[in-house]
């Protein structure tokens, strides 16, 4: 039996069928993504649907998914990096504080009466600069406390205790803004109460019916019960005690006397 000898050659490079899966790096948060096969163009996968729950950047930074392309017979398979962009939506937390201080009325106490300190939840390096600005948020409130940047809350002037303008107890809300106050910032509250002590700085004041009348030519006797009031705690207040005026002629303290008690 007789043998030959032939060549096959081809007219064309022959190329692999077998899917491969080119993937470029994606930095950010992926919505879709599209995989081609280099090899057949026609081939696309798309990686959608988003998933089951929204992502946070404070639970997981990136998210690392392996893709398999198969075409019946063959299969490759990539990594795909997911990194989620973090956005700013979460407002500053307060950190505990003495929120209950107490001070003496009328007068300016040097440093800080309160220290309070904030942080942003989307900023996870505590230690880096939290670009975190307070604000007194009450507008009367403002021409008599200020805080800075390091959270120092400071008496611009003395707060009164006494009526009428003045109050025992003062309640000062303190907001904390996330990126230095910007325009796209969030913002959070924090409660201050201020107790003042009192001092002995009002007058009494006669608190009766006036004018008292009394008739001419009546028998000397009581003409009326003389009552004051004052705007101090009763500490600084009642009892009184009452007395005609050194200043006082004696047209007054010849026909007039105070008897207390």
């Amino acid at each position: 039996m007789g043998e030959g000898v032939g060549t096959l050659s081809t007219t064309a490079p022959i190329t692999s069928t077998r899917p491969r899966l080119r993937i470029n790096h994606y930095m950010g948060l992926v919505l879709w993504k599209q995989l081609r096969v280099p090899e057949r163009p026609q081939i696309l996968f798309t990686l959608s649907g988003g998933p089951s729950r929204r992502l946070a950047c404070l639970h997981a930074p990136y998210y690392t998914l392996t893709v398999r392309a198969f075409d019946g017979k063959y299969n490759d398979t990539a990594k795909v990096e997911i990194k989620i962009a973090n956005v700013n939506d979460n407002p500053p937390v307060f950190l505990k504080f003495n929120n209950n201080i107490t001070i003496q009325e009328e007068m300016i106490v040097e440093g800080c009466i309160a220290n309070l300190e904030a942080y942003d939840p989307d900023i996870q390096d505590r230690s880096a600069p939290q670009h975190i600005q307070f604000d007194v948020v009450k507008e009367d409130q403002k021409t008599l406390l200020s805080i800075d940047e390091q959270g120092c809350l400071r008496l611009i002037k003395p707060l009164d205790r006494d009526p009428p303008n003045g109050s025992p107890v003062w309640q000062v809300l303190i907001a904390a803004n996330d990126e230095d106050g910007g325009p796209s910032s969030l913002q959070s509250t924090a409660e201050l109460i201020i107790i003042l002590e009192d001092i002995n700085d009002n007058a009494p004041i006669l608190d009766m019916v006036q004018p008292v009348v009394w008739r001419e030519n009546q028998p000397p006797g009581k003409i009326t019960t003389l009552k004051a009031k004052d705007y101090d705690s009763e500490a600084n207040g009642a009892p009184f005690k009452f007395r005609i005026d050194d200043s006082a002629g004696p047209e007054i303290t010849n026909n007039f006397a105070i008897r207390n008690g």
